[in-house]
């Protein structure tokens, strides 16, 4: 098991409404069209997460996630990809296809920028929105799930 943490905030251009990506991005402007992302000012990209994290996705673990906005949570799994590792300096996507390029964190997800809680959604309108992403790598999705909610 591996963790990492992300720390964000929120944009007016927040829309969250992709069906099939989310992202997350150190970049701090975003225009209306990038409607995958749900963060922006990101304290973390994909090449800044833990060495051990990302060495577990290459093997294939499963990832959870948690987005925690405002005394909110939302879940999400995704899987990682034999022998992927992700190189982006900016940013992090999750996806639910199984797509990959240097951003991809994990794929196969069960949720996108869309499935996301709309009141999660609707605080990251605001740019004083602060999100803590919590990421968790196991070998499976239960222990995944139990290992994310030890670190939560």
């Amino acid at each position: 098991m591996a963790a990492d943490i992300v720390n964000a905030r929120g944009h007016p251009n927040v829309r969250a409404r992709h069906p099939t990506t989310m992202e997350i991005t150190k970049e701090d402007t975003l225009t209306p069209r990038g409607d995958c992302v749900i963060g922006v000012a990101a304290d973390k990209a994909a090449a800044d997460l833990s060495p051990e994290l990302l060495s577990e996705l290459a093997k294939g673990y499963s990832l959870a996630a948690a987005i925690l906005v405002g005394g909110l949570i939302d879940v999400f799994f995704a899987e990682g990809s034999p022998g992927h590792i992700p190189t982006s300096s900016t940013s992090i996507v999750i996806r639910r296809s199984s797509y990959l390029d240097e951003r991809t964190l994990g794929i196969r997800a069960t949720k996108s920028a869309r499935g996301l809680d709309r009141q999660i959604v609707n605080l990251l309108k605001k740019p004083e929105t602060e999100m803590k992403i919590v990421f968790v790598t196991a070998p499976n999705r239960r222990e995944a799930l139990i290992a994310l909610a030890a670190q939560l």
